[in-house]
């Protein structure tokens, strides 16, 4: 089945704050349609907080989601929620799924809740699935393509592809930004809107959802141009691919408006001129659906084409010893990784092995009972951690008086702890510190005071 006529899965969260590491999807949202965009299914599911997060106050108090509902013992809990949003998806699959800015924050979410639950985390990538950002997609089409849709513009005059402001200006009314279901359906209004009215711009966007596409179209050996707005004004720019990784998941282009002539002269450390960018390296990755498009498409669908200061680079860039040399510059140039301090930033540290894999499946074949002996199966402590999470939660009763006294004094280090990263978990001394720097509207007062007395109610049942 080729990705155009594959169904679509729109679809969004809601969580306790920004962090994708340390926060948690409190409400998952996704609409099923066909390639016509009519609605085949949906699917709106809720949960309650887990005990080791602290959502962020301004969080709650821009969603509205107070502490009484984000603690709500009606609500499933955070693995029940999210076994039925696998099964659900599972069943939807193959499928294109597409979120708006999902690629920095819905999908990286998604990834690790599935994984922190023990499941597989690249549901959107495997089983015949693909994905796109559909932000990706809008910032595209206001530069080449700005009949397609009306674009708002802040104070300063700067365009805002905000959801919650762009969707109404195009048709979208009665919109709740800070609802799940609203935004998806948000998205499959605007999706719809760019077929009806840009149907090219849309089918090279979803060709992209397709990593053999991508990877075809890297093969080429062409200039390719990246449908991808730049500082320059610019409505994308043209690479050259220079090295892929062994797997093809990732591709080493080089910018052609780059001043590559100065870097094979010796320039290499020289700032460029006001008419050509710096040397500019970028990985792009397969996956992650960037819209790209050869010379005769650019040029057939859109009017763009390579100038003749690119095709010379472009030409420059093809021999192989040059080649070398730029990846070598490259890979020198990269930053290190961060270092991992929890299990929480683990989740690309490697997979789980044949034997993990097979207790993994046992153990979400099990009663929550029976779980608690697979704990140490697992050979990866990765996996041991988030096990015993999931117990802890669902079934306290099977640990110990011991090491149930062991994982609770965990949690209460964590959330009575101090620390000043800004990248590690929320504590309750800076969440407090967050609600300090709310300004207490007369409207806001009542909603400042609730949270306040909940964080002391939480610091106090930990510190007992």
């Amino acid at each position: 089945m080729e990705p155009l006529d594959r169904n679509l899965v729109f679809y969004d969260t809601e969580t306790t704050g920004l962090n994708v590491d340390f926060d948690q999807i409190i409400q998952f949202s996704a609409i099923l349609t066909d390639s016509n965009f009519r609605e085949i299914d949906r699917l709106n599911v809720r949960c309650r907080r887990l005990p080791w997060i602290v959502p962020s106050p301004s969080a709650m108090i821009v969603t509205d989601v107070g502490p009484a509902m984000i603690d709500d013992p009606e609500l499933p809990l955070f693995p029940e929620m999210m076994r039925t949003v696998r099964a659900r998806l599972k069943a939807w699959s193959p499928a294109i799924f597409l979120g708006y800015n999902s690629f920095r924050f819905d999908e990286p979410l998604l990834q690790r809740a599935l994984w922190q639950c023990l499941y597989s985390p690249y549901m959107t990538v495997t089983c015949g699935n693909g994905r796109g950002d559909l932000l990706q997609l809008m910032t595209a089409v206001a530069k080449m393509v700005p009949h397609a849709i009306v674009v708002p513009h802040m104070a300063s005059g700067r365009p805002s592809f905000k959801l919650d402001l762009i969707a109404p200006m195009n048709g979208f009314l009665g919109h709740n930004a800070h609802d799940a279901l609203d935004d998806a359906l948000a998205a499959v209004h605007l999706s719809k809107k760019i077929a009806s009215r840009s149907p090219k711009i849309w089918n090279y966007f979803i060709r992209s959802t397709s990593k053999k596409n991508i990877i075809d179209l890297i093969s080429s050996q062409e200039p390719l141009f990246f449908a991808q707005a730049t500082t320059s004004g610019k409505p994308g720019w043209w690479g050259w691919p220079l090295r892929s990784d062994n797997a093809l998941s990732s591709t080493l282009f080089a910018n052609l408006d780059g001043a590559w002539e100065r870097f094979f002269s010796g320039g290499e450390d020289q700032t460029a001129d006001n008419t050509t960018a710096p040397f500019d390296f970028r990985w792009v990755k397969s996956n992650m659906a960037p819209i790209m498009l050869r010379e005769a498409e650019a040029l057939e669908s859109f009017g763009l084409r390579p100038t003749k200061r690119e095709l010379r680079r472009a030409k420059l860039l093809g021999s192989p010893d040059r080649v070398a040399q730029l990846i070598a510059y490259a890979e020198a140039s990269q930053r290190p990784l961060r270092e991992a301090k929890a299990v929480e930033q683990k989740i690309y540290h490697g997979f789980p092995s044949k034997e993990d894999q097979e207790a993994m499946d046992e153990f979400h074949r099990l009663d929550w009972s029976k779980r608690f002996p697979l704990i140490r199966r697992f050979d990866d402590q990765r996996f041991q951690q988030l096990a015993q999470r999931l117990i802890y939660l669902t079934c306290p009763a099977s640990f110990s008086k011991a090491d149930s006294m062991r994982i609770r004094k965990g949690i209460a280090d964590r959330l009575l702890g101090a620390h000043t990263d800004p990248l590690l978990w929320r504590t309750i001394s800076s969440a407090r510190d967050e609600l300090e720097r709310i300004r207490p509207t007369d409207s806001l007062s009542m909603k400042i005071g609730e949270i306040r007395a909940w964080l002391d109610k939480i610091e106090g049942f930990w510190a007992g």
